[in-house]
């Protein structure tokens, strides 16, 4: 029985997502604050063109819900993704109101929950929510991110078969429950783990294929703003235009980009 999957926000990302785990046999649960998206997505219309999103959610219906209440998804799913929106805001900096909306709509409980970000966040983003949660006295909550490397037209693609998997989190037990839904998709997996102090550990699953991906990696032409720049636990990602002062589109944790010196093709595309 695979375990049951969240998604936090129906919108391009998340439907992607959504229909991908629920293609490798998860059941899925997928909220949005749009009642008339959640009431099309019941109605099997879907609300974003993405080259054969329909008949994946179509013949995973069984294993897809929808709602508009955050607590459904908690109540069902202990992995839950965040794959909200962060538009910019006028000063350039992302809008990421939608992802402490969904950081303010956690439980007051004892259930274990991974919280895990997808979504388009400025560098130490990570950092500030496990302070939060920390403060509001959820150490049940972990926090983990998961960039996605996707693009339009070729989404469903990228997420089955993917070069690399990346994941973040402040604790071993943590990042490997996250990279363990990703192991049937052969990628080699980079994981770093941040403890309290700030420290750094990195290591990537299995060693043969990813030292196979570095060598790929260093042969495609990847063109960056020169100012890009890691940062520590949070993800600045791929899926918009990237500003001259803005931080790097690699995890919200330091080593990994250097690891696989793959950053991703930055490519404008809807959240």
């Amino acid at each position: 029985m695979r375990e049951p999957i969240g998604i936090m926000g129906a919108g391009w990302v998340g439907l992607v997502t959504a229909a991908c785990y629920a293609d490798l046999g998860h059941e899925v649960i997928v909220r949005d604050v749009e009642a008339m998206r959640i009431a099309d997505l019941e109605a099997g219309r879907v609300p974003i063109h993405e080259p054969g999103l329909g008949a994946v959610l179509d013949r995973n219906r069984d294993r897809l819900r929808f709602t508009t209440r955050a607590a459904d998804v908690f109540h069902r799913a202990q992995l839950v993704f965040v794959c909200v929106g962060t538009p910019p805001t006028y000063s350039g900096d992302a809008d990421l109101s939608a992802v402490w909306q969904v950081v303010d709509e956690l439980p007051d409980s004892t259930k274990r929950l991974v919280l895990i970000m997808k979504s388009t966040v400025p560098s130490g983003t990570g950092e500030r929510v496990r302070a939060w949660l920390d403060g509001r006295g959820l150490s049940n909550v972990a926090y983990v991110s998961n960039p996605e490397f996707l693009a339009e037209g070729t989404a469903l693609a990228d997420f089955t078969h993917p070069d690399r998997i990346v994941v973040g989190s402040f604790r071993n037990e943590e990042g490997d429950r996250v990279a363990k839904l990703h192991e049937e998709l052969g990628a080699p997996i980079a994981i770093e783990v941040t403890d309290h102090r700030g420290a750094t550990r990195s290591r990537v699953e299995p060693d043969e294929r990813a030292e196979r991906a570095v060598r790929s990696s260093e042969r495609e032409r990847v063109v960056l703003r020169p100012r890009l720049r890691l940062g520590p636990v949070g993800l600045a990602g791929p899926g918009r235009a990237v500003g001259r002062d803005d931080v790097a589109p690699a995890v919200e944790v330091r080593g990994i980009a250097r690891l696989h010196r793959q950053p991703a093709l930055l490519r404008p595309r809807r959240d």
